[in-house]
């Protein structure tokens, strides 16, 4: 379906409406406004409580948060299709907090972005 999903040093994020817990309760931010002047890391797992999920890939980031944090990034950025609550209950199994932000994300355009390579 799609030649390049890559998002590249200096391509333009699209300004989605995210969400990230606060203190467990749901609190609305744009990507504009968590990532700006920022290196971010973003990345995206197939499901919360899913076994590849839980057991590589967010195991994966958590473990390399003091290099990535070395290397000069600022913010470690994990989403799904789950909401929320399902990723900040996930978070604190994962033992994540604190390393890595949990974005729910409830807009398709975010995913037809990553998903469709529409990010050039």
């Amino acid at each position: 379906l799609c030649k390049n999903m890559t998002i590249k040093q200096g391509d333009t994020f699209p300004d989605v409406q995210v969400f990230v817990s606060n203190n467990g309760a749901p609190k609305a931010a744009s990507t504009k406004e968590l990532f700006q002047n920022k290196k971010v890391v973003l990345f995206g797992v197939p499901g919360a409580f899913t076994p590849a999920c839980s057991n590589s890939h967010c195991p994966s980031f958590v473990r390399s948060v003091s290099e990535l944090k070395n290397k000069g990034v600022d913010l470690i950025c994990c989403t799904s299709v789950n909401d929320i609550f399902v990723l900040d209950v996930w978070a604190k199994a994962q033992k994540s907090e604190g390393k890595l932000l949990m974005l729910g994300i409830y807009s398709l355009i975010f995913f037809s972005y990553s998903f469709f390579g529409l990010l050039r």
